[in-house]
């Protein structure tokens, strides 16, 4: 029997995934039956993003038909040596020698610091980075379709994950040296693997409130002949969204602020009522290769809620322009103004909730709100998009900094 090989890669510190500046540790475990010549025991850190995209048939005909475009970028390639430390190393003897070492047991420790910076933007520069050539300091990616590795390759989701993968993994290899006989009952390599999770720390700085930005439905809803009204949602901070955030809550300048703008007034005794709302994530994940892109939308449940509430006509708002706009006042509904957002953590298609952006691939997402009217005994539904949003896995309280304390100059006053 030849050499044996293990890794033992210990779990991350919340038991699940990687993150920032968090040191990936474990040790390497080599068995020999008998005596064996090595030139090389190391452990390597590696990141890749790779995407398969495939041509439009205008664009097959051009370059080369049936082949799908391939890219791959080296996010990360951090080695260490094991054995022999790397000093003696370069004292042997000829490239095809190496330390005769005894049969047993050995067992290496290793420790490997995940970079800042990303291995592939000295590789092909500021040109090549593709989604990444407008981002001020590019960021490591997050794990993104893992499960693609896992999953049957006759699965229509094993494919979906396969046009587009960011994969982090820890590799042991051995490198055995020449023996002295021509024939050796050994493979000179062997090599052991085991995939990570990672996920890199939110920004430092969260994005404030910036302007307001209006969201108005593409079509109008027609309760009567000449009465129409379009969904309208006024947010604030709907361009980044952290996991456990208000949206609907009073003041939360997200979906609080709600409106049914209508082309005319209604008239005084026209009685509508809210029977249902629903809210749904809008995924939206860009493949590039070659210069080509291939777009997956993907459509994910996140919150249905009857409601059974009557608006109120005194609210009715006219404007100068002869429109006018009725709150809808969603947040007075107490499961809608309790929700926070993604409190479930939810999965997606193997991956959770996140947002990101690399030089190959782009996930981002975008909200849409339905919601179901009732007036005059009929039912109608109206829809509406935001732009994308940057969807955060970590939640906001999480990270806030903990409250600045003002320095007094008058001395403490001790009590005896």
């Amino acid at each position: 029997m030849g050499p044996k090989l293990k890794l033992l890669v210990n779990k991350p510190a919340n038991g699940e995934f990687h993150v920032s500046n968090e040191a990936i540790t474990g040790k390497v475990v080599l068995e020999l039956e008998k005596p064996a010549p090595i030139k090389e025991l190391s452990v390597t850190m590696r990141g890749t993003s790779q995407t398969i995209v495939e041509m439009t048939p205008e664009a097959q005909n051009l370059i080369r038909p049936h082949f799908p475009m391939k890219s791959s970028h080296t996010l990360v390639n951090q080695k260490r040596q094991l054995f022999p430390p790397a000093n003696v190393s370069k004292a042997l003897d000829g490239p095809g020698k190496g330390f005769q070492v005894t049969k047993g047991s050995y067992s290496y420790e290793f420790e490997l610091n995940i970079p800042h910076w990303l291995k592939c933007m000295g590789d092909h520069g500021p040109r090549g980075a593709g989604f990444n050539k407008d981002e001020e300091e590019p960021r490591l990616p997050p794990s993104f379709n893992s499960i693609a590795s896992q999953a049957p390759a006759n699965d229509p989701i094993s494919f979906y994950h396969k046009m587009g993968t960011v994969t982090y993994y820890v590799k042991a290899q051995l490198i055995l040296g020449k023996s002295m006989f021509r024939l050796t009952p050994s493979d000179p390599i062997l090599e052991a693997y085991e995939v990570i999770n990672f996920f890199p720390d939110p920004n430092k700085e969260r994005s404030s409130a910036g302007r307001t930005q209006s969201f108005v439905s593409k079509k109008a809803v027609q309760f009567e002949k000449e009465l129409s009204a379009r969904l309208e949602v006024r947010a604030k901070r709907l361009q980044e969204v952290h996991r456990l955030d208000h949206l609907f809550k009073s003041g939360s300048r997200r979906l609080d602020r709600v409106y049914l703008v209508f082309e005319t007034p209604p008239p005084p005794k026209f009685a509508l009522s809210i029977t249902r709302c629903r809210l749904q994530l809008v995924e939206v994940v860009n493949y590039l290769s070659a210069g080509h892109i291939n777009a997956v939308t993907g459509l994910i449940p996140i919150l249905d809620v009857p409601l059974d509430r009557q608006l109120d006509p005194s609210r009715i708002r006219c404007l100068e322009n002869g429109t006018a706009e009725w709150p809808l006042d969603l947040s007075n509904n107490p499961e809608l103004a309790s929700y926070r957002f993604n409190e479930e953590n939810l999965i997606f298609q193997g991956n959770k909730l996140f947002s990101f952006v690399c030089c190959n691939i782009r996930r981002a997402f975008k909200f849409h709100l339905t919601l179901t009217l009732s007036a005059n005994g009929k039912s109608f539904e109206i829809d509406m998009s935001t732009t994308t949003s940057a969807i955060s896995l970590a939640s906001a309280e999480e990270h806030e900094p903990l409250p600045r304390y003002d320095v007094s100059d008058a001395p403490p006053v001790y009590l005896k």
